[in-house]
């Protein structure tokens, strides 16, 4: 780390993470506390567990998991849902996969020895109890948050908090997304090449596959189109998120933005399945909330909400069976290893800019190291998929530019999508997506808004009436009961500009910058004495702290 620099981040000059790593240092006045979970000394971790048991329920459906302990037998749990949920195991490795990177695409073999999510599950109906810390009422004690490198099996959810609650605040939000995007940073850091390497050893066939692995994060799926709309801070930094973008858009797409990818249906029916594939049952639930959400998307959400709540529910006050969430974060542990085998075996674009390594440490080190991050991922989800906010993700790059440096957007009652602005700046690659909240507006967020827009017309009482109406329109825009309101939920993204068109704006480009721009105009210019790349546009976005 701290070998690969973008243009653009010379104020954080110690590692290419930095820019994000303060913005999570120097987080103050939250809308919300984190809940502190007490920690407990009488935890033992899934590794340690020797057997699974069964449990009966009130139905004939199942809930099958495999524990990440080894275990030699599966559990049964019988649901009260017709579909069964299974999910699949995954001990840690012995040997991690080795894959190896060249410029022709070279497609590398994983040893026999690379775990693999078993698919032959035995049902026991004698096998042991999971062994978890016990208070003196002989119940189970509220488990620890995962810390790192421990598997997600039996570990507190991090909107659940001590009491039982589920609570959403706006550190823990952007806290679990710098945390994996700091992960992927120091990972890429550590086994991918950097943009000088990377740029120089790939051909042109190497190059076409990765840019069409990206889909909607790039704007373009040739060099020469990308090429000449980037100037020279531009092409830099597109090699240098390039990388970024391979990953992320696949922790999002297939992780992040479904709360229900770690939820499987009968064997049957994923088979056919890669280990890239997230569980087609939990594609269809995502599928079905989304049909639900256009008939009703209150009640939509309640089902959301509560579904995820209920299979993540390990506080024992506040569940009758928590072996349900013991299975669940088994189910999530196993995905976490079957898409990281998957992404290393079977991801053309990953594996053509990784490092060359043969050693049995490196190789071991770099499965883990994915592992971690796709169990980071799906703490997002799970996080996410618990809170009455719903979250959309701007995945097209395309439908970036509009949103970028506005506070409050709206989506007025029965229009899919919000008016835009005039003029906005045209992203080229996206490696870290737009991340927002939304809500419909009641009674109440009506009376709460104009108290809000006096605040600001009085604030701004001195300037001009054209440019205090354009700052109301961007901050605090005039809502009706029924309308939706957007928020950045995160207040950064990972976006390369074109050199011509609107720039995002002096900070860089980021999501919102929360005035940082406006204080310090200068704060993120660019350096280079090349009059082309004054105004380039190819920005590297970053993340500020709350003024």
């Amino acid at each position: 780390m701290g070998k690969r620099k973008a243009k653009d981040t010379s104020q954080y000059p110690q590692k290419r993470r930095s820019p994000r790593v303060q913005d999570k240092q120097g987080a103050t006045g939250m809308n919300a506390i984190k809940p502190e979970v007490p920690q407990s000394t009488d935890y033992k971790s899934a590794l340690e567990l020797k057997a699974s048991p069964e449990v009966q329920g009130s139905t004939e459906d199942k809930l099958n998991a495999s524990s990440t302990s080894e275990p030699t037998a599966s559990p049964e749990i019988q649901t009260s849902t017709e579909a069964k949920i299974d999910t699949c195991s995954d001990s840690e490795p012995s040997a991690s996969p080795g894959v190896q990177a060249s410029t022709e695409a070279k497609i590398d073999s994983i040893p026999a020895s690379e775990p693999t999510t078993s698919l032959n599950v035995k049902a026991s109906t004698e096998a042991e109890q999971p062994e978890v810390a016990l208070d003196e009422h002989g119940l189970p004690k509220l488990p620890e948050e995962r810390r790192p490198g421990q598997p997600i099996v039996w570990t507190c959810p991090r909107s659940l908090t001590q009491n039982g609650e589920w609570q959403e605040a706006f550190e823990t939000t952007r806290g679990l997304f710098l945390d994996l995007d700091m992960l992927v940073l120091d990972w890429i850091d550590s086994h991918c090449y950097g943009e000088g390497k990377l740029r120089d050893r790939l051909s042109a066939g190497d190059l076409q596959i990765i840019l069409d692995s990206l889909g909607d994060f790039c704007l373009y799926k040739d060099w020469k189109s990308i090429e000449a709309r980037l100037g020279k801070s531009g092409r830099h930094n597109f090699w240098f998120q390039l990388p970024e973008a391979v990953l992320m858009k696949h922790l999002f797409e297939d992780v992040i933005v479904n709360p229900f990818v770690y939820i499987e249906g009968s064997r049957e029916n994923t088979g056919g399945q890669s280990s890239m594939d997230p569980p087609a049952f939990g594609q269809e639930l995502w599928g079905l909330w989304k049909k639900l959400a256009k008939v009703d998307p209150v009640r939509a959400s309640d089902w959301r909400k509560t579904t995820i709540q209920l299979l993540n529910q390990v506080h024992p006050k506040h569940t009758k069976d928590w072996l349900i969430a013991y299975r669940t974060g088994e189910a999530q542990d196993s995905l976490a290893h079957q898409l990281a085998t998957g992404m290393l075996t079977k991801c053309k674009a990953l594996q053509l800019i990784l490092k060359e390594t043969t050693k049995p440490d490196g190789v071991a080190q770099r499965y883990a190291g994915l592992v971690e991050i796709y169990r980071s991922a799906l703490e997002v989800t799970v996080y996410l998929g618990t809170l009455d906010t719903e979250f959309e993700f701007e995945l097209d790059v395309r439908r970036c530019g509009p949103f970028l440096h506005r506070r409050t957007r709206v989506r007025k009652r029965g229009c899919s999508d919000e008016i835009y602005p005039d003029e906005w700046p045209d992203p080229v690659l996206l490696s870290l997506p737009l991340v927002s909240g939304r809500y419909l507006v009641t009674s109440d967020d009506i009376v709460r808004l104009q108290t809000l827009r006096g605040e600001v017309r009085y604030s701004h009482r001195n300037d001009g009436e054209e440019v205090l109406r354009k700052r109301l329109d961007k901050e605090v825009p005039e809502v009706e009961e029924g309308d939706t309101i957007l928020y950045p939920a995160i207040h950064f993204a990972q976006i390369v500009f074109a050199k011509d068109g609107p720039r995002a704006c002096s900070c860089g480009g980021r999501f919102i910058c929360q005035n940082a721009c406006e204080k310090y105009p200068s704060f993120w210019e660019e350096e280079d004495d090349d009059e082309e790349d004054e105004n380039d546009g190819g920005s590297y976005s970053k993340s500020t702290g709350d003024d």
